[in-house]
């Protein structure tokens, strides 16, 4: 939830970044990752039955993938900033 949390905060703090739609499309994506794995994981916590730990797990592998491929694993500062010059480019 790092991209979720630092986006809140910089809403905050500089209010609504100017992105193209194509950049907002992928924060839009990024988001919506996050909070998919964010409550599957909640989910596989409490599960007791270990099929369905074993999916959730599958599920979740999926999720950060997607999820990395998106951001390239580099900190939330850099995607946005990397976002913020494709969108002036643009």
């Amino acid at each position: 939830m790092r991209f979720i949390r630092y986006y809140s905060k910089m809403l905050d703090a500089q209010g609504q970044p100017h992105l193209s739609v194509e950049q907002h499309k992928m924060l839009f994506n990024i988001i919506s990752l996050e909070s998919r794995l964010d409550e599957i994981e909640k989910i596989k916590k409490v599960e007791k039955n270990i099929k369905l730990k074993y999916k959730y797990d599958v599920r979740i592998h999926r999720l950060k993938k997607q999820l990395n491929s998106l951001t390239l694993d580099k900190f939330p500062k850099e995607v946005i900033e990397t976002m913020l010059f494709r969108s002036q480019q643009g």
